[in-house]
């Protein structure tokens, strides 16, 4: 209410079906990558997931990870 939108119309689009309907294509894509928990960070090659680790205080071996499953 605090945002300068119109609070009903925002309710109404929140309850929609083409909202419903992505919301449910969103879990589906995040139950077949076996996602969970949230945040998640996964690397599509080809028709494979793979999980990669978040670390948050060392970007550089997620990167190192990626690095590693794409070689």
């Amino acid at each position: 209410a605090e945002l300068p939108l119109d609070v009903g119309e925002f309710e109404r689009a929140m309850r929609s079906e083409e909202i419903e309907d992505r919301l449910q294509q969103e879990i589906e894509l995040s139950e077949s990558m076996d996602v969970y928990s949230y945040p998640s960070l996964r690397l599509v090659i080809g028709d494979e997931v793979f999980p990669v680790e978040i670390d948050y205080n060392n970007a550089t071996a997620m990167l190192h990870a990626i690095r590693a499953l794409l070689a």
